[in-house]
């Protein structure tokens, strides 16, 4: 299936990775500067951190900077 590309933010493409993979996506963190990808990934229940300088309250944390993740993932129990 490499020739029929679906690439993010379509539903099919967070699915067939899952698939592939065996993720799932309730206990899985995505991590992206594409809000139009977040939220194809927080409705298939994976939790979801937003890149941005701008603040999106959909997601489950802004961080300005992927630096900024390093805190977070030191207390990821926590999240």
């Amino acid at each position: 299936t490499r020739l029929n590309y679906i690439p993010k933010p379509y539903k099919e493409a967070y699915l067939y990775i899952c698939k592939s993979t065996k993720i799932e996506p309730d206990n899985s963190i995505l991590i992206d500067d594409s809000s139009k990808n977040l939220i194809t990934a927080k409705k298939l229940g994976f939790k979801t951190i937003y890149i941005s300088n701008n603040k999106n309250s959909n997601f489950d944390l802004n961080l300005k900077k992927i630096d900024d993740i390093e805190f977070f993932l030191e207390k990821l129990v926590d999240f």
